[in-house]
């Protein structure tokens, strides 16, 4: 629910209060003079009371007044308050020192000549002590468009002349702080304060953009045969690699294979040995059996009158 103190309803009625009390005043006046100094009286309260209620004012919470007097200003603002002043020929006037903002797109041409569009919002604080001057040197209403925005796009203009597509593209933050670097010194610190720049957004010309999208295309195209060419020198190792320890441990099992084989006919030699050793004790022991066992080992020597293939006295152990 919104609650209107008594000296704001008194202010928004001032207009419409003023002109009938006066007229009262007028004729309580003339009735004085004919019937008496009584309505001299009520006449000299009213006027009192129009001059009171002329004379007040209020400056708003959130904002700073500057007071003018038969076209004089004060030499000084007014903080947010009630005051009074010599009515009728004084006036009061307000000026917002809160948080101002201004959204704007500059067009300008950068390093290569190209078209370039830049959006930022500014923000700011008017100073309040110097509501004032504010208004004397430059009109509170227009101070954006005569003070700040001209000063900012020489700002821009200067900065910007001086970037290529790759200083300003992605960089919005590095370039918002250089551009208002370059804004400081320009405008008048003494009406404004708490100033801020912030670059939202940038646009090239169409051609520009074309030609960059193309560029970021090769690029692109360039780093994925890199990589591509880099996971196959990896994969070639990686191959290479396997293939040496293959070929080691295929080396390695035929050594252990040929170790194998020459132990085992070792051993099948010292086995033959041994059985033709014992074969032979036998034998001398049993000299009826050499036909047997010549017969069912031997068939091609027994029977023929072929050369033997087996030296018996060997067999026998004859010397």
């Amino acid at each position: 629910m919104r609650q209107t103190d008594f000296t704001s309803l008194i202010l928004s009625m001032r207009e419409r209060l003023t002109k009938p009390l006066l007229i009262v005043t007028v004729v309580s006046v003339i009735a004085a003079i004919f019937l008496g100094w009584g309505f001299g009286v009520l006449a000299a309260l009213i006027f009192i009371l129009v001059i009171f209620i002329n004379g007040m004012y209020v400056v708003m919470p959130g904002h700073a007044g500057y007071k003018i007097t038969l076209g004089k200003m004060k030499n000084h603002s007014y903080p947010a308050g009630f005051g009074w002043m010599i009515p009728f020929i004084s006036s009061m006037s307000e000026v917002d020192i809160t948080r101002q903002t201004h959204k704007d797109t500059n067009a300008m041409k950068n390093r290569e000549r190209r078209d370039i569009f830049l959006t930022y919002v500014l923000t700011w604080n008017v100073c309040p002590n110097n509501v004032h001057t504010l208004h004397a040197t430059i009109g509170e209403n227009e101070y954006v468009g005569k003070a700040l925005c001209p000063q900012l796009d020489a700002a821009f203009t200067e900065v910007v002349a001086n970037k290529t597509y790759e200083d300003i593209n992605g960089k919005l933050a590095d370039l918002s702080s250089e551009v208002k670097a370059n804004f400081e010194p320009r405008y008048d610190h003494s009406l404004f304060e708490n100033v801020e720049l912030n670059i939202i957004e940038v646009k090239f010309d169409k051609d520009y953009e074309n030609a960059v999208s193309e560029m970021a295309k090769v690029e692109m195209q360039r780093k994925i045969v890199e990589e591509k060419a880099e996971q196959l020198k990896i994969s070639t190792t990686a191959k290479a690699e396997a293939t040496k320890i293959a070929a080691a441990a295929d080396a390695e099992a035929m050594k252990l294979k040929a170790e194998a084989e020459a132990a085992a006919l070792k051993m099948k030699g010292a086995s033959e040995n041994e059985v033709r050793a014992r074969l032979g004790e036998i034998l001398k022991e049993h000299p009826e059996l050499i036909k047997e066992v010549l017969a069912k080992n031997f068939p091609k020597v027994y029977g023929g009158g072929a050369t033997p293939l087996i030296n018996l006295d060997e067999l026998l152990g004859n010397k």
